[in-house]
């Protein structure tokens, strides 16, 4: 009896662990499996199939697409453009499909659309998954985009004395140089820094704009997010609160910056209530935490929201900025026959105007140049990003709709290189935009201001939209250019530079990066520099 029942003990436990086995097997393999199923199904409701498809547009053979797309966007982008003209095409990628207008009948429906049709907030918010990785009250209550439109559209000129003394004093503590000595460089990450620090002289002020440990958090900032926005949008949108908490980088954020900005906040929090009703009060600080403070409401004037928001203003100026500046000085590198006509350019300018607001508007070569970097390069292969926020979806002028939650764009970087906009697009030309002004038909100087602001680098239409366009376009972009077209001068008079040889080939400019449709510049070269012998005849010390 003892041997029938060890027997039977023995194969009902081996039954058991059998069955044990399979459902662990099971249990292992449904998270993946229920992943996998629920992202394809999610994809499959928001395929738009009477659109276009740049590659595969099936379930499972789209991924291949997007794969690639991840590293050929601008061939990508550039068969759709040619294939489907004066119409919508749709590209996948990792988490969900881009559609993209083409042509300027839909691209000006996307511009003229309202916000409760197409939004760009929303956009934003769902591609960086705001709700997780940044908090603090920027989906729901944006009024940070007040405060740049109002503060930082055309007015900064009161700060630009302060820009550039932080721009002499960064690029003196990161390029160290001597006159008959060579300095290597790296070439983004060093103008990272010096727009972090010219940045934050406006937006923070002395000394913070200085401290080590801001500057490491205000730049890493947009990495962070970025990285972990990622990762949330490959689940499954029923487990992305899940996720989000796991993954979000925002308590680790919001604990540094309490800890660093948290006694200058808590101090500017109490003389803002003890000032209440005082709009002009004496000492009153005119940075951006003063403008954040006025706008700010109920529970986002607290010490963690307002630094939080500070650190996301970062994320949205600082990167784009250092592309745009790194692409220019690249370009500079293996164009140098434009160096000398920008120095004498800066030359004449400056020893009439100084290093004034009104006199870096007055480099019209220079921002010329800016301009056809940008054109060429950029920071992105797709403009004009919105929502479908409709309840009914969205109309396009031709009769084509498309349903809630689409995400839209327009192929920038093809019509940013389309010969039918631009002559030669694939030619690099610093002057192409400086000669349309300087034509024979501008005439009168009204007109020849005109054909200036037409061209300008600031300027949005329809064929150039690294700043979008309308109501919704980059309300920084004003000082951005400024704050480059800074930089870029200062370098030029008191610097020589050059390519370091260990990228490419001898004489060839570094090979942007893209990932997706986001343009980089070379992150690994590196730039040479030493002090130009006699420096200038413009006094870098007094000369304002």
């Amino acid at each position: 009896m003892f041997v029938l029942f060890k027997s039977c003990w023995r194969d009902g436990v081996s039954k058991m662990m059998d069955t044990l086995s399979i459902l662990l097997i099971i249990l292992a393999l449904l998270p993946p499996f229920t992943l996998l199923a629920d992202k394809i199904m999610e994809t499959w409701r928001t395929n738009h199939p009477d659109i276009p498809s740049i590659g595969f547009a099936g379930r499972l053979a789209s991924y291949l697409t997007a794969v690639r797309f991840l590293v050929y966007a601008p061939e990508r982008i550039k068969t759709g453009y040619y294939q489907f003209p004066n119409s919508l095409f749709k590209i996948p990628t990792i988490v969900k499909w881009e559609l993209l207008a083409n042509g300027t009948q839909l691209a000006n429906d996307i511009r003229r659309a309202r916000e409760d049709q197409l939004s760009f907030h929303h956009a934003s918010c769902d591609i960086l998954q705001l709700k997780y990785t940044v908090k603090s009250g920027i989906q729901e209550e944006p009024y940070h985009l007040k405060v740049m439109y109002q503060r930082m559209s055309g007015g900064f000129g009161k700060f630009c004395p302060a820009l550039l003394d932080e721009i002499r004093h960064a690029l003196g503590d990161i390029i160290p140089t001597r006159e008959d000595e060579w300095t290597s460089i790296p070439a983004f990450s060093s103008m990272v820094q010096v727009i972090a620090r010219a940045t934050n002289r406006v937006f923070i002020g002395l000394p913070v704009c200085r401290d080590p440990a801001y500057l490491s958090l205000a730049t890493n900032f947009g990495t962070w997010v970025v990285g972990s926005s990622f990762l949330i949008n490959l689940f499954p949108t029923i487990l992305q609160p899940i996720v989000g908490h796991i993954i979000s980088p925002y308590r680790r954020n919001r604990r540094l910056v309490e800890k660093i900005l948290g006694p200058m906040l808590e101090e500017r929090l109490r003389l803002h209530a003890e000032h209440e009703g005082d709009d002009d009060w004496e000492g009153k600080p005119n940075d951006l935490i003063t403008w954040m403070i006025e706008e700010a409401k109920g529970d986002q004037l607290t010490v963690g929201n307002l630094g939080v928001r500070a650190l996301f203003l970062n994320f949205a100026s600082v990167h784009t900025s250092s592309m745009v500046t790194t692409h220019a000085l690249f370009d500079l590198c293996v164009h140098p026959e434009y160096i000398e006509p920008l120095r004498e350019e800066i030359t004449s300018i400056v020893e009439a105007e100084g290093w004034t607001k009104g006199a870096m508007a007055k480099l019209y070569k220079m921002d010329s140049f800016l301009k056809e970097s940008i054109r060429v390069s950029g920071v992105s292969g797709v403009s004009l990003m919105r929502k479908v926020v409709h309840p009914d979806g969205f109309k396009f002028s031709n009769g084509v709709t498309v349903p809630y939650g689409s995400f839209l764009g327009v192929p920038s970087y093809a019509i940013h290189h389309d010969p039918e906009n631009y002559e030669d697009p694939d030619t690099f030309d610093g002057w192409r935009f400086y000669k349309l002004c300087s034509s024979k038909e501008a005439g009168q100087k009204d007109d020849l201001d005109t054909l200036r602001l037409k061209h300008a680098s600031t300027t949005a239409s329809l064929e150039y939209l690294p700043f979008g366009i309308g109501r919704r376009a980059c309300p920084g972009r004003f000082f951005a250019i400024h704050e480059i077209k800074t930089i870029l001068a200062q370098i030029l008079m008191f610097y020589d530079f050059k390519l370091e040889e260990s990228i490419g080939k001898p004489g060839e400019r570094p090979p942007n990066t893209w990932i997706g449709y986001a343009c980089l510049p070379n992150m690994n070269a590196k730039l040479l520099f030493r002090k130009r012998s006699g420096r200038s005849t413009l006094n870098l010390d007094t000369l304002e």
